[in-house]
C-alpha cells in the first residue's frame, strides 16, 4: 500500500497528500519516514522544515539535514545553523546551509575548522573569507589522508580559488612528502584490518 501511495502521491489532492504525510511519519518506521521525507521534499505546498528539523534532532537522518541544506528558507538556517553544524556528520551538508543561509556565524566556521576541515576549505573559497598562506597551508596538513576521500584535491581547489598562489606553491613542492603521508596511513589501515 505504501509503495503505490509514493507512486501516486503528486497526484493527489492536497487533503489526501495531508492526510498521507501524517500517516507515514506517525508509523514511526524508517521505510516510511523516508517516504514522508521525498515526499515532503518534492511538496511544494506540504514543505516544511520545521517538521523535517524535528525529525532530524530525534535520527539524525542525513538525509533530513541534506534537505534542509537544499531547500529550507535561509532565514530557517539561520535559526538551526548551530544546532545542525554540531549534530551533522556531513560536511559538505553544513557547508551549503551555511553559504543559504543569510550569515555565518563565528561558531560555525570555528565548528567547521576543527571537525571538517576539507569543508572549512571549500566555505572559505565559496563565502569569500580570506586566509593566509600560512593558515591555508596548516588546513591542507590538517585534513586526513587518504586515497580514497579526496578532501585534500577539493582544499587544493579551494585555495587556488582564493587565490593563494604561495600556499599552492609550497604543497606543490612538498608533495612528495604528503604522497608518502597519505601511502604511510593507508599501510596502517590494512594492518588494523589484519
Amino acid at each position: 500500500m505504501d509503495a503505490l501511495l509514493s507512486a501516486v502521491y503528486s497526484w493527489l489532492p492536497l487533503p489526501a497528500r495531508q492526510a498521507v504525510l501524517e500517516r507515514w511519519i506517525d508509523r514511526g518506521t524508517s521505510g516510511t519516514a523516508g517516504r514522508w521525507l521525498k515526499a515532503m521534499a518534492s511538496d511544494e505546498v506540504l514543505f516544511d522544515a520545521k517538521a523535517i528539523f524535528e525529525y532530524w534532532r530525534v535520527s539524525h537522518n542525513t538525509r533530513a539535514a541534506k534537505i534542509l541544506a537544499y531547500q529550507a528558507e535561509p532565514a530557517f538556517l539561520d535559526e538551526v545553523l548551530i544546532e545542525l553544524a554540531s549534530g551533522c556528520v556531513e560536511g559538505w551538508i553544513i557547508s551549503k546551509a551555511a553559504l543559504r543561509a543569510t550569515s555565518i556565524p563565528d561558531d560555525i566556521w570555528y565548528l567547521l575548522r576543527e571537525s571538517h576541515p576539507t569543508s572549512y576549505a571549500y566555505l572559505c573559497a565559496m563565502a569569500g573569507r580570506k586566509l593566509t598562506d600560512g593558515e591555508a597551508i596548516a588546513l591542507f596538513e590538517d585534513i586526513p589522508h587518504s586515497i580514497i576521500d579526496d578532501g585534500r584535491g577539493l582544499a587544493i581547489w579551494s585555495i587556488g580559488q582564493m587565490g593563494l598562489i604561495s600556499a599552492l606553491d609550497h604543497i606543490g613542492a612538498n608533495r612528495e612528502t604528503y604522497d608518502a603521508q597519505v601511502l604511510a596511513a593507508m599501510r596502517r589501515r590494512m594492518e588494523e584490518a589484519d
